[in-house]
This record gives structure tokens, sequence and C-alpha cells, in this order.
């Protein structure tokens, strides 16, 4: 049996179930389910599933792109405007089959799950998760959709290579999925944060800590990079109370001089473990931001014991590593510690905010810009040696002795 002859059948079944109802609650919800899913979504995935096909197939079933059709809003076919709707999807599925080679891919992209050209990637996922799993993820909307610009972008898309790794064309992916069952499971890998399983970086070797299994593929990213680092904690923490650097150019000067570490590690003192933590805090600034900062509140640390936990002086290793590798010729001169790290150690420990203390995210001494332009702390000398790294290794401002404690911070 044909699908005019199925929709003619439901289309009958609607008038009848109207009939059937009191006059005074009318039929229009019932006509308007009907009218998608046989009108508008019915189209749609005619369209997009005949032009979109190939490497610029966005929906591997008819099926899942009924269910994603669903959770759009209609939209209005006349306006031109590039709106999140199923009217500009529509319009840019149509648009595929006399588009060029060169531009197939883009109207292709912008008529799935991607949005391209309909308001874009993040508008596009950050809906379509609260209306598939329910939930509003980063408190509203809005502010999911701003977080989600800290995510990868591959300028890409492919249904079967963006089934892994930390993008947003992954978390698409996934999100889609779990409209068609199962949402327990596929909401959790599309997670905006924290996604479990897929999307989230992955390592070369089965050697990081929580980053799940290694991965061979080319085209995912398995070494922590400065600037997946930045831009991360910089969308996540931004520039207010809880900004770990004053500008996304100045924590790129300072990554270099982290330790690169295995993706997926959350303990040490490395670059990887600070993007790990710099994802978690998109959605929890004032849990997570000081763990992503320079000194890695002691979750990215190194302790000098068994017995640290978290209270002797991680942050003051992780401190002395970068004003010796900033700051290198002061930091082996007599202004500096004659070359000793020891020296170091134990003139950081002598700072009132030398120790990480779990008393929750509202603890005044946990890191921050605003808090380390405070003279005479620890942070104030973490602040110094970020914007000394900017201004150039063993430049003008370590020449200051900032970064030593033996000038102050504050503005």
């Amino acid at each position: 049996m044909d699908r005019k002859l199925l929709g003619l059948r439901a289309l009958l079944a609607v008038g009848l179930a109207c009939a059937a109802s009191a006059l005074a609650t009318g039929c229009e919800g019932l006509a308007n389910i009907e009218d998608r899913e046989l009108g508008q979504c019915g189209e749609f995935c005619d369209t997009v599933m005949r032009n979109c096909s190939g490497t610029n197939k966005v929906y591997e079933t008819r099926q899942k792109c009924m269910a994603v059709c669903k959770l759009y809003d209609v939209g209005d076919p006349s306006e031109s405007q590039e709106t999140n709707t199923l009217a500009c999807r529509l319009r840019e599925a149509r648009d595929a089959q006399h588009a060029t080679e060169e531009e197939v891919s883009n109207h292709c992209r912008s008529a799935g799950p991607e949005g391209l050209e309909c308001d874009g990637q993040c508008e596009s996922y950050c809906q379509l998760y609260e209306r598939s799993c329910g939930e509003v993820q980063c408190g509203s909307n809005a502010n999911c959709v701003a977080k989600c610009k800290a995510l990868r972008n591959k300028d890409s898309f492919n249904l079967t290579k963006d089934h892994d790794g930390n993008t947003v064309q992954c978390r698409l992916v996934h999100v889609s999925n779990s409209t068609v069952g199962g949402k327990a499971t596929h909401c959790g890998h599309a997670k905006l944060s924290t996604p479990t399983e897929y999307c989230k970086d992955l390592p070369a070797d089965d050697d990081g800590t929580g980053g799940g299994a290694a991965s061979a593929d080319p085209d995912i990213i398995t070494e922590a990079r400065p600037q997946d680092y930045c831009r991360v904690v910089t969308v996540a923490c931004g520039e207010g109370d809880y900004a770990q650097y004053e500008s996304q150019k100045q924590c790129e000067a300072l990554a270099p001089y982290l330790t690169q570490g295995v993706l997926g590690d959350q303990t040490d003192d490395t670059l990887a473990c600070r993007l790990y933590h710099s994802y978690n805090s998109l959605c929890d600034e004032s849990s997570h931001c000081p763990h992503a900062g320079p000194g890695g509140e002691g979750h990215c640390g190194e302790p000098t014991s068994d017995t640290v936990n978290h209270v002797e002086d991680v942050k003051c290793i992780a401190y002395c590593r970068l004003a010796k590798g900033v700051c290198e010729k002061q930091y082996d001169s007599a202004d500096g510690f004659d070359g000793d790290d020891d020296k170091c150690l134990e003139d950081c420990k002598t700072l009132v905010d030398h120790a990480v203390v779990e008393a929750g995210p509202d603890t005044p001494t946990r890191y921050r810009v605003s808090y380390a332009k405070t003279p005479g702390t620890l942070a104030c000398r973490l602040l110094a040696v970020s914007r000394a790294a900017e201004n150039g290794k063993n430049g003008s401002l370590c020449d200051t002795l900032a970064v030593f404690g033996k000038a102050g911070c504050a503005e």
C-alpha cells in the first residue's frame, strides 16, 4: 500500500475522530499532529533523504528523520530568515537538489541536525537536547548555547566519523539517536559538559585516566592542545567572578609551559587535566573553574607524598614549575630562588593561600583573577606568571620580580 493511500486513511481517521468528539473542544490539535506527520515532516524527510545522500547524508533512516523533525518549530515557509525551524531546513533540503558540488554539503548540513544556516549548530543542539532528553542544560537554553561555543567544531558532518570525539557534531549525532529510543543511554552520550563514553577526548593510548578507550581515528584529536584548553576555559569561566585568565591570548601564552599529559587525566599537574576540568566547568563554574586554572587548585597537581590529601603544597609545585619555565633566567638568580626548587617551595608555603582547602566553591581563596589581584598571595604570583608569559619568556615582566612575590600584582 503506497504512502499516499496511507495518508488518506490517516486523515480520514482524523476526521472521524473529530466528528465523534465534542464540538466545543474541536480537532485543531489532532489535525495539526497529522498534518505535521503526513505533511511538512513527510515532505521534508522525503526531500532531505533524496537530495542529501552519500557523503552528504544527514540521517541514516527516514524513521530518525521523522523523529527529529517533530522536535522542530514549524516556522513560516514564506519567510527567508535563517531560523531554527523546519521551514528553514526544508528550504535548504530543496536547494541541495540543484546546488553545485561545492555548495551541496553546506545545504545538507543546514537541513540536518546541525542547522548550519538555520540558526547554527549550538542553537539546534541545545533545543534538540531539551526537547528529546527533557533537560535544560546549564540552567537555560541561552546559557547552553553560549557554553556550547566552547566545543570543538569540525566544520564538517559525518554520521559515522562523528560518532566519537569531543565535538558539537558528535553530540548532534547522539542527540539525534535519542529520538528513536534509548534516551537514557543516548542523552548521556550527548551531554554538554560531561558526556559518557563517546563525545569526549580520547587518548591515542590506553593510559589516560577516565578518557575512555584509545582512538586510532586520524580525524579525532588525541592530544591535549593549548588552543582547545584555552577556548574551553575562556568560554566556561568567562571574564567575571570565575575567570582564570584575563584573556584567551594570555591563556594561550601560558599553556605551553604546562606539561601536556594524556587526554582524560583528571589529577596530574598537566594541560590535559586542566582541559578535563575546563569541560566540567561549562555548567558549573563555581565548583570547577579553579581546578582548570594555572595552579590547578589541587585537582590538577602533583603531591609530594601519599599523605598530602589536597592540603599541602600541590599548588606550590604548579607555581614553581610555571615560574621556572616562564622566568627561567630570573628564577636562577639571587633575586629569584637561585635555581633551587626546594627554596621556591618553602617560600611558597609561607603564603596564606598556598594550601588547597576543600570547603566548597565559595571558599574565598580559591583561584580566580579577581582574587589574584590581592598582593602577597600565591594567587597574585600565579597571575603575575600568566602576565609574564604573555609578555614573553624572561621578559620585562619577569624582571619586575612580581612572579617571585617581590612586587605587587594589584592594579
